[in-house]
């Protein structure tokens, strides 16, 4: 047999059980959404299954975008390092050199200056506070508010900081401050940086900051179990205004592609490699036992490094996993989810790992 003939087959194999991999995924977890599979520059698989909008039977295209919810963490620490390699910052600064203690805030001075650029990156700065949805939604087509937002969590009655513990802990909140930094530093707002930064230069024309007032064209409806009646119900009204730096993008699954061949291609367009090295290298490790990077976690599948991140918003399930050495990228969006993944892991991790030993198992054990 050809070889060419050969590989066609074993490709063709391959496609089929990622098919039925994201077919019983849809059937037992209401998976609805896109998946591409990358090894090396071959598509080894691109396909949409379910549906992106119930009211209106819309089904998903490769067009369809997504709320990204923590998958945003890497294009923040992006903008932080572009600002690095502008000499605008540095890591090591600490953050109130940027932003001032306030004394109506309910911190010491003392602690707000005790934490670096750095530490707010790598999740070991001591946040204990978490985001929340408040009463920061506007009504108008967009005001970015970022800074009031930030002004009335670290003025709430919540403990903020505290001493840090031996392991750092995943802090949201950690990501908006850098938001906010990235627009003081910058005099632009976080969405103009990174569309100036990153996707104007890559043409990622399918991604931006999600609000509910905008008219997002292809934007996916979320849906998701959120009560007792095993019924699946819209996230309707909630914008991602409390969220900006820490999982308030949208975007779709060709342009995170594009996104993600750039940073790991060896010869980005927008990032240097040492940025990018400091990015996709640990850098800390979270509790219990995450070790990260700068937007990234990064850890080992079967020996070899692998470089992800998950995001979980209502109604939005995402994760993007790159294992370099092998070649293989792998993005996973979904716009509906069961109540299941606030006790369990999120079945996207779980479709991941399947894939992955299907692309894997010829490899020598």
């Amino acid at each position: 047999m050809p070889s060419t003939l050969a590989s066609s087959n074993s490709s063709k194999k391959v496609r089929e059980k990622i098919q039925k991999i994201v077919n019983d995924f849809n059937k037992k977890k209401n998976f609805n959404g896109n998946v591409e599979v990358r090894k090396g520059d071959e598509v080894i698989y691109s396909n949409s299954i379910g549906i992106a909008n119930d009211s209106f039977d819309v089904p998903h295209t490769m067009k369809s975008r997504f709320m990204i919810a923590s998958l945003s963490k890497q294009f923040t620490a992006a903008a932080i390092l572009k600002l690095v390699e502008d000499e605008k910052i540095s890591l090591d600064d600490p953050y109130s050199l940027y932003v001032p203690w306030r004394k109506r805030s309910i911190n010491s001075q003392k602690e707000w200056n005790s934490f670096t650029i750095k530490e707010l990156l790598n999740h070991t700065a001591g946040i204990v506070k978490d985001i929340e949805a408040g009463p920061y939604s506007s009504n108008e087509m967009y005001k970015p508010i970022l800074s009031s937002v930030v002004n009335d969590m670290t003025s709430s009655n919540d403990i903020f900081i505290y001493n840090r513990p031996e392991k750092g802990t995943y802090s949201n909140f950690g990501y908006l401050l850098l938001a906010h930094l990235i627009e003081k530093v910058s005099g632009m707002y976080f969405h103009e940086y990174l569309s100036e930064a990153f996707f104007k230069p890559l043409k990622m024309k399918s991604t931006g900051q999600y609000h509910r007032m905008f008219n997002i064209k292809y934007m996916s409806e979320g849906y998701a179990i959120t009560d007792g009646t095993g019924k699946l119900h819209k996230r309707c009204c909630l914008d991602a205004t409390s969220f900006i730096g820490s999982h308030s993008l949208y975007s779709d699954l060709p342009d995170l592609m594009v996104w993600l061949n750039d940073i790991f291609s060896g010869d980005s367009k927008v990032l240097s490699q040492s940025s990018i090295r400091k990015m996709t290298s640990i850098q800390s490790l979270i509790n219990p036992n995450l070790t990260y990077g700068l937007g990234f976690v990064v850890d080992e599948w079967k020996g070899h490094k692998r470089v992800w991140h998950d995001g979980m918003e209502t109604g939005f399930l995402s994760i993007a996993s790159v294992i370099k050495d092998l070649g293989i990228k792998i993005v996973i969006l979904s716009n509906k989810h069961g109540a299941d993944v606030y006790s369990e892991i999120p079945y996207p991790h779980t479709m991941v790992d399947q894939i992955l030993e299907v692309l894997t198992e010829d490899l020598p054990k």
